[in-house]
């Protein structure tokens, strides 16, 4: 056990992830998400209409391709705003920002990413703001 509260604080300070990497994490994992949604999509409705489950376990064709293509109008985005936050472009910040904002209809997972960036990386224009800062 640490013997005082600055060695207390070293052991921790190894654990931190900052914002700005547990977000572009998060955008990674969510893409893979996305893609592996519109193989999904796409591979349903590539089935003869006989083909399918019948009964109440299989989703409507509207839905199917309601979700196509809300997942093939994120991706373009998520990529973009992916890529220039890897290369620290200057368009980061707003893409991020744009891409928050966009992501907060998505649910559940897109709200929660978008909700994370708009107070965890921008807490003077987001949604919430820390007290004490």
């Amino acid at each position: 056990m640490p013997a005082s509260s600055t060695e207390s604080t070293a052991a921790h300070a190894g654990r931190y992830v900052h914002p700005d990497r547990l977000y572009t994490l998060l955008l990674s994992v969510l893409i893979a998400a996305t893609a592996a949604g519109i193989y999904l999509a796409a591979t349903v409705l590539a089935l003869p209409p006989g083909s399918r489950a019948p009964g109440p376990t299989r989703p409507p064709d509207f839905f199917v391709w309601f979700q196509l293509c809300v997942s093939v109008f994120y991706m373009p985005l998520m990529l973009l705003t992916l890529a220039a936050r890897l290369a620290n472009h200057r368009a980061a910040a707003p893409l991020t920002r744009f891409l928050n904002y966009a992501l907060l209809p998505a649910l559940p997972f897109g709200t929660l990413l978008g909700a994370y960036g708009l107070t965890a990386l921008e807490p003077a224009h987001g949604a919430c703001v820390r007290s004490g800062e």
